[in-house]
């Protein structure tokens, strides 16, 4: 289910709700793409919490895919190194993020350098978030 980014505190507030009850592991798929300019400022306010709001309520990162580059500068410098046999186009899916780190780069914009010269706004394109046994 698609859900628009302007109702995403919405979810998380039923996530809370639901998941304590639930009897099988619950997974969230975010996809993380750029926030148009015309709506930054409204959204940007209600989407930059939503994964630590998610840990919050006992979710955690179990995979990060990341954005522009396969190893974005960030991920190097902090020792991360994507998992092997599983590229994805310009990107990497990564399973070991400490979760300061995973909150910190799916949250916010974080200029990267790629290609001949161009800039990224993000890192991270899409997060798997857990909870439950599983």
């Amino acid at each position: 289910m698609r859900i628009p980014k302007s109702r995403t505190s919405e979810v998380a507030r039923s996530l809370q709700n639901a998941t304590p009850t639930a009897e099988r592991p619950v997974f969230l798929i975010m996809s993380l793409m750029k926030i148009p300019e015309v709506d930054q400022h409204k959204v940007a306010a209600k989407t930059s919490r939503m994964p630590e709001s998610l840990v919050d309520i006992g979710f955690g990162f179990s995979y990060v895919v990341s954005a522009a580059v396969p190893q974005p500068d960030l991920f190097k410098e902090h020792g991360y190194h994507p998992l092997p046999n599983a590229p994805v186009a310009r990107r990497a899916v990564y399973d070991c993020l400490c979760t300061e780190h995973a909150i910190m780069w799916s949250s916010h914009s974080i200029p990267q350098k790629y290609g001949k010269g161009k800039l990224s706004p993000k890192i991270v394109r899409a997060i798997l978030l857990a909870k439950g046994n599983g």
